[in-house]
This record gives structure tokens, sequence and C-alpha cells, in this order.
């Protein structure tokens, strides 16, 4: 089973988040951890890019909430770039779609 793997960089003003592989209970320490360091940084924006999530759960979602929430509440801008076809299709079902920012592509995202 492929675990959860999360790379992060700086680009301009925008910190780019990727999450590869699953998003699952198994790894929600390890991602709410980084969220909390995210959260802490207060950063103007964060952009999450999920093109290569293969599964996204209910803990996973949890966090990209509690980030959209605490980034925005600090005056920041929070967005997901790039949605998997299985991570979109969460998105959709939990009706998230309508209260988060979505981008087709990292690119749209960052400007």
């Amino acid at each position: 089973m492929q675990g959860l793997r999360i790379d992060s960089e700086q680009r301009g003003d925008s910190l780019l988040l990727r999450l590869a592989g699953r998003a699952s209970a198994l790894d929600h320490e390890v991602l709410d951890d980084r969220a909390s360091t995210i959260i802490e940084s207060k950063p103007r924006s964060v952009v999450v890019d999920l093109s290569s999530l293969d599964f996204l759960g209910s803990f996973g979602l949890s966090v990209l909430i509690r980030l959209d929430k605490s980034i925005r509440r600090n005056g920041g801008a929070f967005s997901i770039a790039a949605p998997s076809e299985e991570a979109m299709d969460i998105i959709r079902k939990t009706r998230l779609d309508q209260t988060l920012t979505i981008h087709d592509s990292v690119e749209a995202a960052l400007h």
C-alpha cells in the first residue's frame, strides 16, 4: 500500500503543497502536523496540488477544510489545484466543490 507523500515549495507569494499517494487515516497525523506548521506560519497564499493523489479519505478532507478556514481567517488565500479524478469525486460528493476554491492547474491557482 502506498502512503502519503508531502512536498512543499515557495512559489512567489504562495506556498505550494503537493500531496501524492493516499491521504487516509493512516497518514492523518503527518498531514495534520504539516497543516499546523503551515497555519502557524500565516502564509499569504496556499495552493494544494492534488494531481497525484490516489485516495482522499475523511481525515484528508478534514485537514483541507481546516487549512482553508484557518488561512482565510488569517487573511490569506487557499485553493486546491489540479485534483485527481479520485480526489475530485469525493470533493463533489461532499459538496466541498461549492465552498473550496478549485483550479484546473497549479499554474492557474498560482496566478
